[in-house]
This record gives C-alpha cells, structure tokens and sequence, in this order.
C-alpha cells in the first residue's frame, strides 16, 4: 500500500460498512493526535479526510508498518446531519500480531511530527495555513 498523504489511498468506511464483517474488528483511533485541533465536524471535509490520511501516516512512522491482516482506513461518522471523520483500524480476531498492532496504534500519539506538520501546511490544510501566511510575512 502506498501511505502518501492522498486520503484515497485509504478507504473510507462508514459505521455499517466497517461493523459487517464476521472475521475482522476494529478500533477508531482519532482524526488528529490527542494535544491536537481537529477539522470541526461538518466543515472542511477535505481537510477531515487529509488529516486522517496523514496521522495515519505518522501512526505507521510511529508504530511501523502493519502486519498482514491488518489494515488502516477511514472511518465517516455522521452526527447530527453533518459529517466526520476518524482514523481507524481494521484486524483479524485470530491474529495476534495484528491484533497487538492494532491495541498499541490505538494509543495514537499526543503531537504532530515535524513530517506532518509539513505534510499539511504543504496541502494548505486550513488549520495550518496561519503558518504559511506568517511565513509569506517574514519573507
């Protein structure tokens, strides 16, 4: 699987798709690490799903990469008539190394990497772009 920050490369699940299966589980992890500001619900949805995209990509930075019959993808919520969306994790139940990768990536992470940072800055992210603007100044 190619973990670029395109939210394509994961699928995007919804609540009914990702609970119909008899032989996986899953966990949803976040949409940002846990000291980090999120897209607000029902706005922005591309920023929502990049977001997602790229701390996945830094859970995988983090914890590696994982193990077979265990995969990433994004999880669309909708509250109140407006949409979501969370980083989430799919495993086998009768694989321990995919469960066991699928309980520590669980715990996330608290911050944004200097990889990700940039990552979203770069793809004018609307929480970052307070950064590029301050930087456009200086220049």
């Amino acid at each position: 699987m190619n973990y670029s920050i395109n939210p394509n490369n994961y699928p995007v699940k919804s609540y009914l798709r990702a609970t119909n299966s008899t032989t996986h589980e899953y966990f949803t992890i976040a949409p940002v690490p846990h000291d980090e500001k999120c897209t607000q619900v029902g706005k922005h949805l591309e920023d929502g799903l990049l977001e997602c995209s790229v701390f996945i990509n830094q859970l995988i930075r983090k914890y590696g990469t994982p193990p077979e019959d265990c995969s990433f993808f994004i999880m669309e919520n909708i509250r109140e008539c407006a949409i979501y969306y969370e980083a989430a994790i799919s495993y086998k139940m009768d694989k321990d190394k995919a469960i066991k990768y699928a309980q520590a990536v669980e715990f996330g992470c608290d911050t944004w990497d200097n990889i990700s940072l940039e990552q979203l800055r770069t793809a004018g992210h609307h929480l970052h772009q307070q950064y590029n603007q301050y930087l456009s100044k200086c220049a």
